[in-house]
């Protein structure tokens, strides 16, 4: 047996060229990570709009990025959206995009009470019930198969990657207006309670 006495750098290093140098923590909270999960998914779909390849390998990342953003979005909805109504709801651990939507519909209520459903919420309806259908714990695009040995996927044979990316993209600019919302008055009661604190 050859010894290795090679010594390597660690992993999560940053070295001089510093552009490559990921900021971890510089910003923290559910919508950092939605928003790279998002990205991700949209740098991917554009290479394989672009290039005409990957598309089948590719279509797995790509549906699981764009999952988590949905997952990671509600749940930052409902954590920001009950602070700022000061309402103690317990913050759900679910993977399941139906109780997650379930409760960022009752934030908007409670936020808007007077609006009428928008055909944006309609989508994102129409988005999470299929979701459901095939990958309700989102381990459908992660594992070739469930615990049972069974494929997740069977069944299925094509998804058109473009038509996928334009319906996720209507589902984030309506959520991401949600979330500036909640975080622009929580930035003012925020304020309002400092001002509050100086006579």
């Amino acid at each position: 047996m050859v010894e290795n006495n090679k010594s390597y750098k660690g992993l999560f290093i940053s070295d001089i060229d510093w552009t490559n140098n990921a900021r971890i923590n510089c910003f923290q909270g559910f919508d950092v990570l939605a928003e790279g999960y998002q990205n991700g998914a949209d740098i991917l779909v554009n290479h394989v709009i672009e290039n005409g390849t990957g598309q089948d390998t590719l279509v797995y990342p790509i549906v699981f990025l764009y999952r988590q953003h949905l997952e990671l979005r509600f749940k930052e909805i409902i954590r920001e959206g009950w602070l700022l109504l000061n309402e103690g709801q317990d913050f759900p651990t679910t993977h399941d995009l139906q109780i997650l939507w379930g409760q960022v519909k009752k934030v908007i209520e409670k936020l808007l009470p007077d609006d009428e459903e928008t055909q944006e919420e309609g989508l994102i309806e129409h988005i999470v019930n299929e979701f459901s259908t095939l990958d309700r714990q989102s381990m459908s695009f992660r594992y070739p198969e469930d615990k049972k040995g069974n494929n997740p996927l069977a069944g299925l044979q094509y998804i058109n990657i473009r038509h996928l990316s334009e319906m996720l993209q209507e589902a984030y600019n309506f959520l991401y207006g949600v979330s500036a919302f909640i975080a622009h008055y929580r930035s003012l009661a925020s304020e309002y309670s400092s001002d509050c604190c100086y006579e």
